[in-house]
């Protein structure tokens, strides 16, 4: 059985730091929960990347990442994170904190344990990851001609209509990529296609 999963997206970059977030949790395969808000400074300071895709009006404030970390700790205390290109959500995570504080390591799959991945001592641990990368896990097992982008693999597996139908419930506005609520429900729709595919039963083959 798989533990609870909770896929993960940002928007921003180490100089500005984190400024939009989406953050989707599966349970047995099942979105259970979506959280995502904007973050980081005022609006005239979020990158022409950000901007261009944003609903944010100049001037008009958010409240600092700092303030979501206890967020991101106690979703890592009762799961695993997964991200598209995973290595980016674990880079600006660091940049505020390094682990989320020690915790009871949530294994279900004993294979875990020996992962050198993981910072583990004593059944606790204390690493963001280790992280399941919906990037590598089709790059390695679906060859595609068009590209890994979370854009292209979900028109490949047409699973574009379903995306449109959960960002209706959850996104508002905000209903195209390069949004971190958009991005991360597509991530978590990639991740489902992929279990279901391949009858995943446990988390040890989603790490490569």
């Amino acid at each position: 059985m798989l533990p609870p999963i909770h896929v993960i997206d940002f928007e921003g970059n180490r100089a500005h730091g984190i400024q939009e977030y989406g953050l989707v949790t599966l349970k047995n395969n099942i979105i259970t929960e979506f959280k995502g808000g904007y973050c980081n400074q005022p609006a005239k300071a979020f990158t022409p990347e950000f901007k261009e895709h944003s609903e944010l009006e100049e001037g008009e404030s958010s409240c600092q990442f700092f303030e979501h970390l206890p967020l991101f700790a106690e979703k890592r205390s009762n799961g695993l994170f997964c991200a598209h290109g995973a290595m980016v959500e674990d880079r600006l995570l660091r940049q505020y904190r390094l682990s989320p504080g020690k915790h009871p390591a949530p294994y279900t799959d004993p294979t875990l344990v020996d992962n050198p991945a993981i910072e583990a001592t004593g059944g606790r641990c204390s690493s963001w990851g280790p992280w399941i990368d919906t990037y590598r896990l089709y790059k390695k097992y679906y060859p595609v001609e068009r590209g890994y982008s979370v854009g292209d693999l979900i028109e490949c597996f047409k699973l574009q209509k379903k995306l449109e139908r959960l960002a209706v419930l959850y996104c508002s506005k905000d209903m195209h990529f390069h949004r971190s609520a958009y991005d991360s429900l597509a991530t978590a729709l990639l991740l489902q296609n992929f279990i279901e595919a391949f009858q995943v039963q446990a988390a040890s083959f989603l790490f490569l």
